[in-house]
């Protein structure tokens, strides 16, 4: 007696699925394999240049040793204090850690040192989304001043967000927190919730 068709088909899904399982399996432990293997190259190296410093911190984040990789950066600008990425890794971790104070003096640093760079005037004005209006849309406005083509439509989308706050606070964020398509550091969305919840609507 042969076997159904149903029975051939189950069996061949149950197959594709055991597949599909193994090979996922395999490609986590291939990528956390990797990891280790690269964060214990750059552990084990007697010395490192600033370039393999600066991927050591990168691992060291991405693994959650961030005060190693604070330790780290503090070490690269301590021999290079305008190094650009650098100081932009060390502004992103204070403005995660909710130090806003820092992360300004980090990205003041990089705009001194590179005043043409889109990225660090808009990094800088996210962090006055709240604090000062004026001075987020001027380091908007100067974002994009630099910017390239690609990123322009992004840059004025900002600052009619920016100028939308202005003529109607509540209205204004309200609009943003609601708009998946503007990044917000968590300490800027906590501030913004708190100016919110102390509104009538």
């Amino acid at each position: 007696m042969k076997p159904k068709k149903s029975y051939w088909i189950i069996s061949f899904v149950i197959m594709l699925l055991l597949i599909i399982i193994v090979t996922l399996d395999f490609q986590k432990d291939g990528y956390e394999k990797s990891f280790e293997e690269e964060l214990r190259y750059y552990e084990n190296l007697k010395t490192r240049n600033v370039e393999e410093d600066l991927q050591f911190a990168l691992i060291l984040s991405n693994d959650n040793k961030v005060e190693i990789a604070k330790s780290t950066y503090r070490s690269i600008l301590e021999k290079s204090p305008v190094n650009e990425m650098a100081n932009h890794r060390m502004a992103i971790l204070a403005t995660d850690d909710g130090n806003l104070a820092e992360a300004k003096k980090y990205f003041e640093k990089n705009i001194q040192t590179n005043s043409q760079n889109q990225v660090n005037y808009y990094n800088y004005a996210l962090l006055f989304l709240v604090e000062d209006l004026d001075h987020a849309g001027s380091m908007m406005t100067k974002a994009l001043e630099f910017s390239d083509e690609e990123h322009k439509q992004f840059y004025k989308n900002w600052i009619n967000i920016i100028e939308s706050i202005k003529k109607d606070e509540l209205r204004g964020y309200q609009n943003l927190m609601k708009n998946d398509d503007f990044y917000l550091p968590n300490v800027i969305k906590l501030q913004i919730e708190d100016k919110l919840s102390g509104e009538k609507i």
